[in-house]
């Protein structure tokens, strides 16, 4: 149960981190540039997806994985 709490909860916190890094780039770049189509090249937006998924990635699996597993990993 506590294992399956974990998993949940390294999800829906780093589906989290994916939708505020992609805004918080999204905006950051809008106040940069002042423009409202800030990322037209596919290029920039596949690297600000890339971004914010590693980052959710990382959140997701500093949550779910247990600490002895972690240990283990590195």
């Amino acid at each position: 149960m506590k294992q399956a709490f974990r998993a949940f909860l390294g999800m829906v916190l780093g589906l989290a981190t994916v939708l505020f890094g992609q805004l918080t780039i999204e905006n950051s770049a809008w106040w940069m540039t002042g423009g409202t189509a800030t990322f037209d090249d596919p290029l920039f937006n596949a690297i600000k997806f890339a971004v914010a998924v590693a980052a959710g990635i990382a959140v997701a699996g500093g949550i779910a994985l247990a600490p002895k597993r972690r240990r283990r990993m590195l």
